[in-house]
């Protein structure tokens, strides 16, 4: 792969998405706030909003509450296995009805044929996560995020990122692939450009973000973490069962011990309503969140061990983005002019 097609990829994907780096910000359930996004997208990054279950009422007022925080683009996060296909569209209508400008819906796994002709017709950006061989082949998208295992949260497949992007980037040279899976720092994003990817999808450097919603004894925890500390497993999968998930492992000798009877702490849901949080949910500790935190799902990926501390939004995004220059610019330099 030669250093000036990196480049004019990068910018291609930059250009799709509406934004000056390709570099999009992990729709978190509940993490990835209106803050956060807003941050992101100010930044000249694609920041995300998660919508999870949120009703569409919420999606609405959240969608709105990033408008009046950034001109710039932003996307936001659909997971149709979760939602169910009523409650997804009510979601996707909602963005659709507030949206003041083009939106990027970043969905997680095959979206329904409704979705995307729905997308489609208001002249928004379809990103859809994948993470076997054959879903990306197939898929019918604008760009696509290649999920590796390396990522932290729920997974989409069994292979790694690399592997993924040797088979698929060969085969869909015409189609925008951004990785996913342990991109924390210049080195994971260089390696996922040199194997073929346009951009890239961060989430683990965004969750210690000082704009992220995520409780403060997570984020420490991340930032004390390795990659070694962390495991797949399907421990937390109450509220979105069948998907093996990575997250980070504070007590190995309590970790495989499980009483799911048990509440360890309670939250605010949507509607501002208290509510008790089993062990074994899906839920990640909030802001918001009382109780035992360090027992529920610490969602990581390997690059955890590249988060060494707090930093604002525009600050993980520019050590990021710096990459482009410091490192495939270098070259061009050596190499010779662009074609």
């Amino acid at each position: 792969m030669t250093d000036a097609s990196v480049l004019t990829r990068w910018h291609a994907a930059a250009a799709g998405l509406g934004v000056r780096a390709p570099l999009v910000q992990a729709g978190m359930g509940g993490v990835a706030g209106v803050e956060l996004a807003a941050a992101v997208s100010n930044a000249d990054a694609l920041g995300t909003v998660g919508l999870y279950r949120l009703p569409p009422e919420i999606c609405r007022s959240t969608v709105h509450a990033v408008q009046e925080r950034t001109n710039a683009t932003f996307g936001v996060n659909l997971i149709p296995e979760v939602a169910g296909h009523r409650l997804l569209m009510q979601q996707l209508d909602a963005v659709l009805d507030v949206a003041d400008r083009p939106v990027v819906v970043n969905v997680y796994g095959i979206p329904p044929d409704e979705l995307i002709t729905s997308v489609r017709c208001h002249r928004h950006v379809l990103l859809v996560q994948l993470g076997t061989v054959d879903e990306i082949l197939d898929v019918d998208a604008d760009a696509v995020i290649v999920q590796g295992t390396e990522a932290g949260g729920h997974l989409l497949g069994e292979s790694s990122l690399l592997e993924l992007l040797a088979v698929v980037a060969p085969r869909r040279p015409d189609l925008p692939i951004l990785a996913a899976g342990g991109i924390a720092d210049p080195g994971s994003l260089t390696a996922a450009l040199d194997g073929g990817a346009w951009g890239a999808q961060v989430g683990t450097a965004f969750v210690v973000a000082e704009e992220s919603l995520a409780h403060p004894c997570y984020k420490q925890l991340l930032i004390s973490a390795s990659h070694a500390d962390t495991v797949i497993t399907d421990r937390f999968d109450h509220g979105w069962p069948g998907r093996r998930h990575r997250v980070l492992v504070v007590d190995p000798d309590g970790f495989d011990g499980r009483d799911d009877s048990a509440f360890v702490a309670v939250d605010r849901d949507a509607r501002g309503r208290r509510v008790p949080i089993v062990r074994g949910s899906a839920n990640v500790p909030l802001r918001t969140t009382e109780g035992a935190v360090e027992q529920m799902a610490l969602y990581a990926g390997v690059g955890i061990g590249e988060v060494s501390g707090l930093r604002t939004a525009r600050h993980i995004v520019d050590a990021l983005a710096s990459t482009i220059d410091s490192e495939f610019g270098d070259r061009r330099c050596v190499s010779g002019p662009t074609p």
